[in-house]
């Protein structure tokens, strides 16, 4: 077939026709306008995805490094106003290992200029320092100090600042659980503002990241590791059915915080005998209370109030915080933990009434060592110079006054057994108030006396039967001394400043006692013990 001239317009039209870039004049215009909306997209689309990454990606990185710093509080001081305020201003240490802080392929500074983070607590169930349960707002914490961190540096810094406490509710129930628990969990949570640059160069601020970590306190556990313990009795003073005794006590706090109680308060003292409550008395405490991290002695005065319904109470607690002792040692050096339950505190101080509210803890009391009986031994005289009766027997007891106040004895009863308490009797005497010359049954302030007790060998208060035992060898020896063992009950009936009448239950299962058997009246007491400051009765 003839082909077509070339040039012709045929020609030209088919080839434009084939040509796959040729489109029609009107067309350029919609694949230009098409193009511009695929750009657009893909940037917006970029920028989108950057700005996601820089939304998520740096705080996703930064809560998951601040889940792995090490936090501890070095120091906090709690301190509770009298004017119903209160401030905490801790101390932590913020420490993080370089490998936490570095990020693939970049290197970085930063800096943190003070921060304000909501405080909360944890309260309901709660083990093991597991945040579990309701939580509670404490208060908001503001710090003002700088961090700057470098990813090629380990971090280790301190922060400080103030917490303001806006619910003394939260307060209260923050304060009874720090006492009861062997640890509370706190959370922070902050919004924070960090300025950093990658590779040292590129700014890259990063603004209203929020953190959060929780961190585990040590509490006090309601004095169970390290025991509340007598420490010196400063001073006491009697009244009619009243006791006040000022003293020192050993309190440790195990805790990283400095609690200072700036106003008075009170608490009432339960003792518990057979599964019921007896009121004992009241503690109180002067201000300021300080208690810092570490062994602490305070100072308290207790008020013991007799009445008629807590009379058993008073003498189980006081048998109790002696205990029974094996041998001539210090009292309360095996003697079990005296347990106490101290509630319903008081205060003027409004802030400290809420924080007392409903506060009751079960509180172990550790007594002081002291001696009360250091010696037991008894002469046996076959021809007294005093008595027309063929045998005299006197008891010599040496005794130490636990207290730092003047005593007048004005009761004593006293058996002892053979060999050991559960043996049979040797001899048993009781004296009262009548047949005590108040002259000479007196002890002065921690002075040890020996107190000389006669006995009536023809009214059955000597068991010859039993005592003879002991004494026929000595007999046959025509004179001598012998070491024998014995058991001792006995009830130390005491007047403190002419006021208050108080008995003191002791016993002492076992222990070494001296017999003495003269022909006359020995010019010391048996055992060479010191003699009375007059003759016995």
């Amino acid at each position: 077939a003839a082909r077509p001239r070339r040039g012709s317009l045929c020609t030209a039209f088919e080839e434009l026709g084939h040509d796959p870039l040729w489109q029609p004049p009107r067309a350029r215009p919609r694949a230009r306008w098409r193009r511009a909306c695929c750009v657009s997209a893909a940037v917006g689309l970029g920028l989108l995805g950057c700005g996601v990454t820089y939304a998520f990606v740096p705080q996703w990185l930064i809560q998951k490094r601040i889940g792995s710093a090490a936090v501890d509080v070095t120091a906090c001081l709690l301190e509770i106003g009298p004017h119903a305020d209160a401030q905490i201003r801790p101390t932590a240490r913020f420490a993080v290992a370089r490998d936490v802080l570095a990020l693939p392929l970049v290197s970085y500074q930063a800096t943190v200029h003070g921060f304000s983070a909501r405080v909360y607590f944890y309260v309901g169930a709660e083990a093991g320092g597991s945040a579990s349960g309701h939580r509670m707002f404490l208060g908001t914490f503001v710090s003002n100090d700088t961090v700057s961190i470098d990813s090629k540096e380990d971090l280790d810094a301190e922060l400080s600042g103030e917490m303001s406490l806006p619910d003394p509710t939260a307060l209260a129930r923050l304060v009874s659980r720090f006492i009861k628990q062997p640890n509370i969990t706190l959370e922070f949570s902050a919004e924070v503002d960090i300025k950093s640059h990658a590779w040292g160069w590129l700014p890259v601020p990063l603004y209203g990241i929020t953190v959060r970590k929780a961190l585990v306190l040590p509490a006090f556990d309601n004095f169970e590791p390290k025991e509340v313990a007598l420490e010196q009795i400063v001073q006491t003073h009697g009244a009619p059915r009243r006791l006040n005794v000022t003293a020192t006590v050993g309190v440790y706090n195990p805790t990283p915080v400095t609690i200072v109680m700036a106003d008075n308060f009170s608490l009432q003292v339960y003792y518990p005998v057979h599964g019921v409550d007896y009121h004992l008395g009241i503690v109180r405490v002067p201000a300021p209370l300080r208690l810092e991290p570490g062994l602490n002695s305070p100072v308290g005065m207790v008020t013991v109030e007799q009445t008629e319904q807590n009379a058993v109470a008073l003498q189980d607690f006081i048998a109790t915080y002696i205990g029974p002792q094996e041998g001539i040692c210090p009292a309360g050096v095996d003697t079990p933990s005296v347990k106490v339950r101290m509630a319903e505190g008081y205060s003027q101080s409004a802030l400290v009434r809420e924080a007392l509210d409903g506060f009751s803890v079960n509180a172990s009391f550790r007594p002081r060592p002291l001696y009360f009986l250091r010696a037991i031994t008894a002469d046996v005289v076959a021809l007294s110079k005093v008595s027309l009766e063929p045998w005299d027997l006197t008891v010599h007891l040496r005794v130490t006054n636990p207290l730092p106040q003047r005593v007048h004895v004005t009761n004593v009863v006293c058996t002892a057994y053979h060999l050991n308490i559960s043996g049979p009797v040797l001899y048993v005497y009781q004296r009262d108030e009548k047949s005590l010359d108040p002259a000479h049954y007196v002890l002065e302030a921690s002075e040890s006396a020996t107190l000389d007790f006669k006995l009536d060998v023809f009214n059955d208060e000597v068991k010859w039967a039993v005592l003879m035992k002991e004494l026929l060898p000595l007999v046959k020896e025509v004179f001598g001394e012998k070491q024998i063992r014995l058991g001792i009950r006995l009830d130390l009936t005491v007047r403190i400043d002419d006021d208050y009448v108080q008995t003191f239950t002791y016993k002492n299962t076992e222990l070494d006692g001296q017999l003495c058997f003269s022909r006359f009246e020995p010019t010391r007491p048996c055992g060479g013990l010191e003699p009375p400051a007059g003759a016995g009765g």
